[in-house]
């Protein structure tokens, strides 16, 4: 007979700072990031294209060892805007399954090249970058300028693509960002530059015993920074020996994010998120608050095969569905088709995307 406890890896700042007042921050990707596709990849995948009716959304294609090579997406901003759609490509080169080289493309930002060092461990180390500077910068402005990157769809129309071809040849390479790492392969400071070498933002980590990401500190200035805290659940077996059984991952249940500015004093708390799961440890429930008010909540449902089939959003609203999303799938367990109800305008708005897989 096994017998399982739950034990908290508490974060006791987490408690002091709920009396704070609470105000808007941007939001990095928590750790053990419990949104994260935990589903494989096909074998042999070659390519998945997503579509909504007769419009691509999303191409991803990927190497015989699926790692990805090429992805293609867009987003709907309205008819008032050129083109009606934001498109963004990235496109990365791998050698003996390390990343060397990544492309990113935005119809209305412009692009930048990615070039990768790595220290003898395999520890990404410093990134270099090359962008298109020499184009006049006022025209970048929210005119989709890019516009017809929209026409690259492989991974071949980019790599000879007259623009990208400029973009090498004319633009200096400059240090992006510089990485240091534990003994145990961690990250534990970034620190990044902007063009001229001059530091934009520094990045501090910190770890508990367990390996977990307890702390994320960011500098953007002598005056302003912000810092995350996360709380984990881990569960404890043991058998009837009272001898422990392997470990669990650490299911990250609750983050806060503290911001300081120098310049007024000011030192609050912009935004709190809990993270609830079931008996199968599968995420249930995401519930995040910002300047104190609700901001927003997602229920995940399951089918039988431990699949998500539905997600509830709730936004500003604690009562009112703003988005229902349902997913369907095929005997392969990949997703073939995604529904998504929309009520925000007090009207159902639906939307059906398709989902296409190929293979080697």
């Amino acid at each position: 007979m096994n017998i399982n406890l739950k034990s908290t890896l508490p974060s006791i700042i987490l408690i002091l700072l709920l009396g704070d007042n609470i105000a808007f921050g941007q939001q990095r990707f928590p750790p053990n990031d419990p949104f994260q596709n935990k589903t494989e990849l096909p074998q042999k995948i070659k390519r998945i294209t997503q579509n909504e009716n007769d419009e691509i959304i999303s191409i991803k294609e990927f190497d015989l060892d699926r790692n990805l090579v090429f992805h293609y997406h867009k987003q709907m901003v309205g008819d008032f805007w050129r083109g009606k759609y934001i498109t963004m490509i990235e496109v990365y080169e791998y050698s003996n399954g390390r990343l060397l080289k990544a492309y990113h493309l935005h119809s209305n930002a412009g692009f930048t090249i990615w070039y990768y060092q790595y220290d003898s461990l395999g520890n990404n180390i410093k990134v270099f970058q090359q962008e298109n500077d020499y184009d006049d910068q006022d025209s970048l402005i929210n005119k989709n300028q890019y516009e017809y990157i929209s026409k690259i769809l492989t991974l071949n129309d980019l790599i000879n693509h007259p623009k990208i071809k400029e973009l090498e040849s004319k633009s200096n390479r400059y240090l992006l960002w510089e990485r240091s790492y534990d003994t145990l392969g961690n990250l534990c400071q970034e620190i990044t530059y902007s063009s001229n070498g001059d530091t934009s933002l520094i990045e501090r980590y910190n770890f508990d015993q367990n390996n977990n990401q307890v702390y994320s500190n960011y500098q953007l200035s002598d005056e302003i920074s912000w810092e995350y805290f996360y709380e984990y659940e881990m569960e404890i077996s043991i058998n009837e020996d009272n001898e422990p059984l392997p470990k669990q991952p650490a299911k990250l249940i609750q983050s806060v994010r503290l911001d300081y500015n120098k310049l007024n004093q000011n030192k609050r708390v912009s935004e709190i998120q809990f993270y609830k799961y079931d008996e199968k440890n599968r995420l249930i429930e995401y519930l995040e608050f910002r300047e104190g008010l609700f901001n927003g909540k997602t229920i995940f449902q399951y089918d039988g095969n431990e699949r998500v089939n539905k997600k509830t959003h709730y936004i500003r609203n604690e009562t009112e569905i703003a988005i229902n999303q349902f997913y369907e799938y095929n005997k392969e367990g990949n997703i073939i088709k995604e529904s998504l109800n929309d009520f925000r305008t007090g009207e159902k708005k639906s939307t059906e995307f398709q989902y296409k897989y190929e293979y080697y």
